[in-house]
């Protein structure tokens, strides 16, 4: 099954939303026709995005902007997840086997547009299958995962052939954020790597068996900067020629982050003056790049 749910996240021929709802048909009848029922979510979770779907369709569609899939493929996805852990009584390893799973599928669709775009200005690269320029924000989506498995692949993962493979992974992934010039996902990566460090040293009382490792990538992680500053084996020149590093010196990028801020006040400004939502724009910015902030301004109080 995990293997099936890492095809389906590589997004095969640009069919999402049909190959999951594949997934779901087939687990749903599967369960159906072998276990002779219909499984009823327990978890509170299913319902709580039960109602959000049902309530942005609704409001969405009042707004005259109605986003079909909304409606029904976040329910589908999780309900589907419910059905897997069902199957499997639950196992923790089988079910960290889909999610590894699901990151790689994701980090191939990733690569597949990478290595299509190498050499690309246009932060909006490609995409492989769709063959049409992406927004940057949702190509990063796709290595997200493989980037919060970080911590995973240090302090976890012991054979050292898999160690090395997603170290890999994850550099590529930085290759590619390079590329799109965003920077979402390398914050992600830092915030969620150091909250699963505490978490985990302070659970399993281990801090001072790994603090032998912490030490060795903080002294890797220096040898690392003085090479880029150096610029030994010509890491700093290819790292100024990317489009990140041309996003962040660049001067319009401070103007940019600034409206962006304005725009996020404007926000909450809308989903106070305007509860059920609005089409307007907010400043001079139809979005304003923060999910939650572009629900409530689209939908209202209740979706957000």
């Amino acid at each position: 099954m995990y293997i099936l749910l890492g095809i389906i996240a590589t997004g095969l021929n640009a069919q999402y939303i049909l190959l999951l709802t594949s997934l779901f048909v087939f687990l749903f009848l599967y369960v159906l026709v072998k276990q002779k029922k219909i499984m009823i979510p327990k978890n509170s979770n299913f319902y709580i995005i039960g109602l959000f779907c049902i309530s942005y369709y609704i409001i969405s569609n009042k707004n005259g902007n109605t986003i079909q899939t909304i409606c029904v493929m976040p329910i589908i996805a999780y309900y589907s997840g419910l059905l897997i852990s069902y199957l499997k009584k639950g196992d923790e390893n089988y079910i960290k086997k889909c999610i590894i799973a699901i990151a790689i599928g994701f980090f191939i669709h990733a690569m597949l547009n990478y290595f299509t775009n190498i050499g690309s200005y246009n932060r909006n690269i490609v995409d492989f299958w769709l063959k049409i320029n992406y927004a940057a924000t949702l190509q990063g989506i796709m290595v997200t995962m493989t980037l919060s498995l970080l911590f995973y692949t240090i302090f976890c993962v012991e054979d050292k052939i898999q160690k090395i493979i997603w170290i890999i992974c994850i550099i590529l992934s930085l290759l590619y954020l390079g590329l799109l010039a965003t920077r979402t996902p390398i914050i992600i990566c830092i915030i969620v790597t150091i909250i699963e460090l505490i978490i985990y040293l302070k659970l399993n009382n281990k801090l001072e068996k790994y603090l032998k490792k912490i030490i060795v990538i903080s002294f890797i992680l220096a040898i690392l900067t003085a090479l880029y500053y150096c610029n030994i084996f010509g890491i700093k020149s290819m790292v100024e020629r990317s489009n990140l590093f041309a996003r962040f010196s660049n001067e319009s990028t401070s103007d940019s982050d600034s409206s962006r801020f304005e725009t996020q006040k404007l926000a909450l400004q809308s989903l106070i003056n305007n509860p059920f939502g609005t089409r307007n724009d907010l400043g001079t910015l139809k979005f304003c790049h923060n999910l939650w902030l572009d629900i409530g301004k689209d939908v209202g109080i209740i979706p957000f």
